[in-house]
């Protein structure tokens, strides 16, 4: 007789042909006590169950592993389309860190809300790939890094339009000078985006719009400038009187509010955990960088500036890499409660 020692094996007692069978005392004089020896194999016959039961409560402490919230996460799924921002809420238990995430390699900021949740905003380009995508969730605890949730997030096709301009040549066939000053400002823009990754959050759970005016629904429209295809649109237009007052729809701090070639006077909002607003063609910038705002705070007014065709807020959003439409940030995407693990 051996002992084969399977790690989850229910009885470990087997015999040389591999059956299994209990152990038996012996009616031998080197057995004088068969109680005892009865006592001694019912303990070896149940103890590989009792190590399994073991590393069963050892697995969902140190690794998470809850079977009901599993099969919560799976029957779970966000959507999002191209081009929008979707939010997720999840708590934490006792002593946990607040929570962070990762999506598509990017990390994702979460701000406490009132009620003792976390509110968490992911953004999708305008030309993401589509399909379905993994969001993980973790905290620290204990000084680890725990994932407290997995959840598939799920990326939607956006319905754009297309979009024809008329332009006079020179603001579209840019001379060398011109082409220089350009490249310029889309690295100084390229550094803010890089820079934003991993600032504080300051946004707040409620968002407003910045102007008074009916949106043209211009965001990712397929542009033709004199009938020559351009990228997409990365902002939604507004109409508006010229001069109407220009506000911030979230706490942010002024980023590059300057006169720019494309934007003309633009002014950059930076909200905080990779996300951004900005605001072009105004005819005044009301604030200077580095200056902190609120909601409701003037930063400029409607203009003409730069490439524009007439009198609007050219107002867009930017979420670490993701060109987003800033108005799924008012006009939001319903909520998503992730099950958060040891709560």
């Amino acid at each position: 007789m051996f002992v084969r020692i399977g790690f989850l094996a229910d009885t470990p007692i087997t015999n040389k042909a591999g059956k299994h069978k209990l152990l038996k005392p012996p009616q031998t004089a080197q057995h004088p006590s068969p109680l005892l020896y009865q006592i001694g194999a019912v303990i070896h016959n149940n103890i590989w169950s009792l190590w399994r039961q073991l590393l069963t409560v050892m697995l969902a402490f140190f690794v998470g592993v809850q079977p009901a919230l599993a099969a919560e996460e799976a029957a779970l799924k966000v959507v999002i389309p191209q081009g929008s921002v979707g939010r997720v809420t999840i708590s934490v238990a006792p002593g946990d860190s607040a929570p962070w995430a990762s999506f598509r390699k990017q990390l994702v900021h979460f701000r406490p809300l009132q009620d003792g949740r976390f509110l968490g905003l992911i953004g999708v380009d305008m030309e993401s790939d589509l399909g379905q995508f993994n969001l993980e969730v973790k905290v620290l605890r204990g000084g680890d890094s725990r994932v407290i949730a997995q959840v598939p997030v799920q990326i939607v096709a956006g319905k754009f339009g297309v979009q024809r301009l008329t332009l006079p040549d020179r603001m579209v066939d840019l001379d060398d000078t011109t082409l220089q000053r350009v490249r310029k400002e889309k690295r100084e823009v390229g550094q803010l985006w890089r820079q934003g990754q991993k600032s504080k959050v300051v946004w707040q759970e409620t968002w407003r719009m910045p102007v008074e005016g009916t949106p043209s629904g211009s965001f990712g429209k397929r542009r033709f400038i004199n009938d020559k295809p351009r990228s997409p649109h990365n902002g939604e237009d507004i109409p508006a009187p010229a001069g109407t007052l220009v506000v911030a729809p979230n706490s942010g701090t002024v980023r590059l509010a300057k006169e720019r070639y494309f934007g003309g006077q633009t002014v950059f909002l930076e909200h905080g955990g990779g996300l951004f607003t900005f605001y072009m063609h105004l005819s005044e910038i009301l604030v200077t960088d580095g200056t902190r705002v609120d909601a409701g705070d003037p930063i400029g007014k409607v203009g003409a500036s730069g490439r524009a065709t007439g009198p609007h807020l050219h107002w867009g959003g930017r979420w670490n890499k993701a060109r987003i439409n800033p108005l799924t940030l008012v006009n939001a995407l319903p909520v998503v409660a992730l099950p958060g693990r040891g709560n």
